[in-house]
């Protein structure tokens, strides 16, 4: 009788627990996907996981068997943390632990990142064993490390860019013109670095001629975006640390090569998630007159992308030439 009275009492106890830490972990509005010891808040950028320890029998003291206890559920909690980071998606089919096995820095910095978790909560129970919730921000250095893997893999110059890269090279150097049509040859690191410096210069050239700071200024006190909501619902999309924007029968409209570059050297999310529009609206990250765009749908097979029709598209592309979205925020509604 008395086992089974713990049994019920432990489980009662494990359930307010579970209650009290998703009323905290997932507030109205924020999209959460939870997994068997942890969760990742799509909404806030976090992870979190739980940890439980039991006191050793070794342990004489009371307050030596709570230390103890605690201890092991701190252990237990990052090494659940460790595997709930490890399956946040960063792409359609790619997930942090398959940049782990490829990469010795992205292990080393999500690891580092999981010894330094906050602790959230700790609950002691009445048979000792020692309960807590512990998370760690996706923003920051490790979303920097694994936007530099994610991005650098498949970089490429749009179609613009190359152009006006070729016209550059042949109105200085003539004499490459009758190598116009030659074979491609592969391109060494160096010549990357050299490459990535001249589109850096050609984005701000194009950046200053198209935008003046104090016209820009004037622009917001009259009413112009301060953020961006692309509202998904009805679509199958799905959150990810890298989605893209793509328009319709056409390219890649968001994150483009600047948005990519700001990723990866400040570490910001690309964008946060909600599954309520009104709350979504009312979010502080994207400001008093936040632009809403329909999606028609996701792109392909892949559920990590977005479509937008010709007019949403107009009008992300005058955001975008703008400069409004390097340093802007974007929140996609999800059902």
């Amino acid at each position: 009788m008395k086992t089974v009275q713990s049994v019920i009492h432990a489980t009662l106890l494990a359930a307010l627990f579970m209650a009290a830490n998703t009323a905290a972990a997932a507030k109205p509005g924020e999209v959460v996907e939870w997994g068997s010891t942890g969760g990742i808040n799509w909404s806030s950028g976090k992870v979190f996981a739980e940890g439980v320890g039991v006191p050793p029998e070794r342990a004489k003291y009371e307050a030596q068997k709570r230390a103890l206890a605690c201890r092991a559920a701190v252990v237990d909690g990052q090494r659940n943390l460790l595997e709930t980071t490890q399956g946040v998606r960063v792409e359609a089919k790619t997930l942090v632990k398959d940049f782990v096995v490829e990469s010795d820095i992205i292990r080393s910095s999500v690891q580092g990142v999981v010894k330094g978790a906050r602790l959230l909560d700790k609950t002691v129970e009445p048979d000792g064993s020692c309960r807590v919730t512990l998370g760690i921000s996706l923003s920051g250095d490790l979303a920097s490390t694994l936007y530099k893997r994610a991005y650098t893999a498949k970089q490429s110059f749009h179609s613009d860019q190359a152009m006006k890269l070729a016209s550059l090279l042949i109105s200085t150097f003539p004499d490459l013109i009758p190598y116009a049509e030659a074979k491609p040859v592969e391109i060494k690191a160096d010549w990357h670095a050299e490459i990535n410096k001249v589109n850096r210069r050609l984005e701000a050239l194009e950046k200053l001629m198209k935008v003046h700071p104090e016209r820009a200024a004037e622009g917001v006190a009259k009413g112009a975006a301060t953020g961006l909501i692309i509202d998904a619902r009805g679509s199958n999309f799905i959150p990810s640390l890298a989605p893209r924007v793509r328009q319709l029968r056409g390219g890649l409209l968001y994150p483009n090569s600047t948005h990519q570059r700001e990723a990866k050297e400040s570490g910001k999310l690309i964008s946060l998630f909600m599954n309520d529009l009104l709350l979504a609206q009312g979010h502080p990250r994207i400001g008093e007159r936040p632009l809403v765009l329909k999606a028609l749908r996701t792109w392909g097979k892949t559920r990590t992308e977005l479509v937008l029709g010709s007019g949403a598209a107009k009008k992300l592309k005058k955001l975008i030439d703008s400069g409004f979205l390097e340093h802007g925020s974007v929140i996609v509604v999800l059902n």
